[in-house]
């Protein structure tokens, strides 16, 4: 026979009665929370920059197609404020940090001969959309 856990309100519970700041915030969090949640909210009582990916989504007919789903705190936001990025909204700030990241992947991982090609077919063909999506998502065709 398998016992079911009983979890108790965090109040209830004695190892949290003699806790006090930012110690107390943190076992309520590991004790209320888990996963993306729990990761957002340690940084969120430490002051750290937080980002993560919650979901890709990409059209399964033409996988050029997608985005990311990104989730931060204010603290990244203001990494990134600090580092020179603006925007009038926090979307808009974490999408320019974002293009700048894939750019600098891309530049990363090609050969200058390579990228010199890309930017004259660039130029021969047409511009990159982008449009923006509810939510504040955008998507680049």
């Amino acid at each position: 026979m398998t016992k079911k856990k009983i979890n108790i309100p965090f109040g209830l519970n004695p190892k949290s009665w003699f806790l006090k700041g930012k110690d107390k915030e943190r076992a309520k969090a590991k004790h209320e929370l888990s996963g993306t949640a729990l990761d957002k909210k340690l940084a969120d009582i430490d002051d750290k920059p937080y980002v993560t990916v919650l979901e890709t989504h990409f059209d399964p007919d033409n996988p050029k197609k997608g985005y990311f789903e990104l989730d931060w705190n204010q603290s990244f936001i203001d990494m990134l404020s600090k580092a020179g990025y603006t925007g009038v909204t926090d979307d808009e700030i974490v999408n320019k940090w974002f293009d700048d990241l894939c750019k600098g992947i891309v530049l990363e991982t090609m050969d200058t001969d390579v990228l010199e090609e890309l930017k004259a077919q660039q130029d021969s063909r047409t511009k990159v959309s982008k449009t923006e999506l509810k939510d504040g998502k955008v998507e680049y065709s």
